[in-house]
């Protein structure tokens, strides 16, 4: 491909395809890098109050784990629950955690189905936590989907390998902490229950985030379909991918021998 016909790059994927893209870059040549991103979900102290409200968030965190099988940058991965650390609030977390992974084995086939063969490392990592008692509670597996919940105010350190529809749930006091693990590489944010969104809107914006979804509903279709249901040219990380890929063009022409009206003068 001759570099001199090319206006536009746009680079999606992983890190390596992003650098290699690099490569063609040269003075005219403008790259939209869509890097790689991860995703989480905030769930409100409400969730924890009833068993209804715990299958209703149970139900939308398998969704936005789930789907793709947990290969997409909108997948959920890091689950922050407001809640304290006690040994009361840690059962519920516990009990919490066993209805997601109930919720993921019974979600459609067309949202997600069990892994076709198990994460070794990921395993691995699984199993060493799993020994920790005093700091980790782990449920399920890679095959089927799992659950580690930290008993402490902090992710694990594999955080970054989760996969196979594993997510980590840490308990926080205060949703508003999250923002401190939060940049510009986190893109999607479910939300459970909607009366949480407001007051985390601004500080989450101002830290990187990028999307705030719905996981209400008890319902996996209707879940999905909202996550998935963006009319097209919509922002996406952050920036207006189709705005940014054309070539725009301003033809400015002399205004008329005759007043403005205000309201454009005032423009």
């Amino acid at each position: 491909v001759r570099t001199s016909r090319i206006d536009k790059i746009t680079a999606w994927g992983g890190m390596s395809s992003v650098k290699h893209i690099q490569k063609f870059l040269s003075p005219g040549i403008d790259l939209t890098a869509l890097n790689p991103k991860y995703s989480m979900s905030v769930i409100g102290a409400e969730a924890l109050f009833s068993d209804e409200a715990m299958d209703e968030a149970a139900t939308g965190l398998a969704v936005i784990s789930g789907f793709f099988n947990q290969t997409a940058c909108t997948n959920t991965r890091l689950v922050y629950v407001e809640s304290d650390t006690d040994e009361a609030s840690i059962e519920r977390l516990v009990e919490f955690g066993r209805r997601i992974v109930a919720a993921l084995a019974a979600l459609p086939p067309i949202i997600s189905t069990p892994s076709e063969k198990p994460n070794r490392d990921l395993e691995a990592e699984l199993e060493a936590a799993g020994l920790e008692e005093e700091f980790y509670d782990v449920q399920g597996d890679t095959l089927s989907g799992g659950v580690v919940i930290s008993k402490f105010a902090d992710r694990v350190d594999f955080f970054g390998q989760l996969d196979n529809r594993v997510i980590n749930i840490v308990p926080v006091s205060d949703l508003r902490q999250v923002a401190k693990w939060c940049d510009d590489t986190t893109q999607t944010v479910g939300v459970y229950p909607e009366s949480i969104r407001d007051g985390l809107i601004d500080i989450f914006s101002l830290v990187g985030v990028q999307r705030l979804v719905s996981i209400s509903g008890n319902d996996p279709m209707r879940i999905f379909r909202e996550i998935q249901n963006l009319p097209p040219g919509m922002p996406h990380d952050g920036i207006e991918p189709l705005r940014r890929n054309v070539r725009w063009v301003i033809d400015q022409r002399p205004s008329a021998d005759r007043p403005l009206p205000l309201d454009i003068a005032a423009e």
